[in-house]
């Protein structure tokens, strides 16, 4: 299905599959029938300079409560580990494993009661949970498909995702898989994507919605910040992060020329994307950055972006983000720098909440919030 939405977007590709069923990563009992251990899977790898490898292991091993372990016949963190490592040394360090953090049971308490997951919401975070602590240890890139599903659990009950086993997907599930693992890929919004598979259009659009909100809310989780330049406005410029050798904007699809640095001048109503590349000559695109009316003096006025207002700014040690006229405040939210990294985090308890910012650098930074609502861009000046 993903190659689906590639082709309805008329994205250029080139896909390979090894998906024999019931496969692990590295599941002792499975001998070389598991993926790291098959020489049939890196004959795949070494074939092309894959960008990506998506690999799904056992979800089983990860709803341990205790974060950080997995079941020792699954060789988890060493199985990963050895496809990461062959795949960079086929890729020239430049490709990626998306791992595939994804759903475990219907219902999880008359599947394994041992490891009390009340429900499938709770069961899915817990995996995505375990995938980050695996992450930590070998630095890829997670796909937040469980999370993508527990949005369509907790908001549209009456859709069933699950096949009758309970275990395995359905076709609407398959596509909410499919839909969020292109949207992280190929660093694409889904939502109008005119693919439909064999589901009604409208409930079609309504899955595609939550893959999309589950990649832009867990960016920081997912360690998409990796493959994913981010881009911010500034007055009437895009700017996405100076520390790349090569920059090339496009504007609605197209080169534009001379536009060779880590800035831009915008245009109003009009979107843009940036692929930069490092100094090892990995290449990696932003998702689209659309502009509104482009306003010129920003630094002195309040934002007041949706129903989130954010003030003063620019600031010197503290910010205010009032969320007291928005539906559904969101829960925390994090502070990035232009670089990509997260250099303050903060939960919000209440419909206003002031930040301490003193210690951050004179510059530009991006509030990021985890309900999927869009960059809140901020100024520190000095004192």
């Amino acid at each position: 299905m993903v190659e689906a939405f590639a082709d309805s977007a008329s994205n250029a590709y080139e896909i390979a599959a090894h998906t024999p069923g019931g496969a692990f990563v590295k599941y002792i009992p499975q001998g070389t029938f598991a993926h790291a251990n098959n020489p049939a899977v890196y004959d795949l790898i070494r074939s092309k300079s894959w960008n990506y490898i998506v690999v799904q292991d056992n979800q089983g091993f990860f709803i341990d409560p205790t974060i950080g372990y997995f079941h020792p016949d699954g060789l988890v963190i060493e199985g990963h580990a050895q496809l990461r490592d062959s795949l960079l040394a086929s890729s020239n360090e430049c490709g990626k494993l998306i791992l595939f953090s994804g759903w475990v049971d219907k219902d999880p308490m008359a599947w394994a009661p041992e490891f009390d997951m009340a429900t499938a919401q709770i069961a899915n975070q817990r995996v995505f949970d375990q995938y980050q602590f695996l992450n930590s240890q070998i630095n890829q890139v997670i796909a937040p498909i469980g999370m993508a599903w527990n949005y369509v659990l907790d908001e549209l009950p009456d859709i069933e995702l699950f096949a009758g086993d309970n275990y395995h997907p359905n076709y609407a599930g398959s596509y909410l898989t499919a839909a969020t693992i292109y949207s992280l890929a190929f660093k694409e919004d889904p939502t109008n994507n005119t693919f439909n598979g064999s589901l009604d259009p409208a409930l079609a659009k309504e899955l595609r919605i939550r893959a999309y909100r589950a990649v832009q809310t867990y960016y920081e989780e997912s360690n998409q910040q990796t493959i994913t330049p981010i881009i911010h406005q500034e007055e009437d410029h895009l700017v996405t992060a100076d520390s790349f050798d090569i920059y090339t904007w496009y504007k609605e699809g197209t080169l534009i020329e001379g536009a060779g640095s880590s800035s831009i001048l915008a245009e109003s109503n009009s979107c843009y994307y940036v692929i930069v590349t490092d100094a090892n000559g990995c290449s990696w695109k932003s998702f689209d950055f659309c502009t509104e009316e482009v306003s010129v003096g920003i630094d002195n006025a309040d934002l007041d972006l949706g129903t989130v207002r954010i003030h003063p700014n620019p600031a010197t040690d503290f910010v205010t983000i009032d969320c007291s006229v928005s539906p559904k405040r969101p829960k925390h939210g994090s502070i990035i720098d232009i670089n990509g990294r997260i250099v303050v985090s903060f939960d919000l308890t209440k419909p206003t909440e002031t930040v301490d910012i003193s210690s951050l650098q004179t510059g530009l930074y991006i509030i990021r919030f985890n309900d999927g609502s869009n960059f809140k861009i901020i100024k520190k000046i000095g004192q």
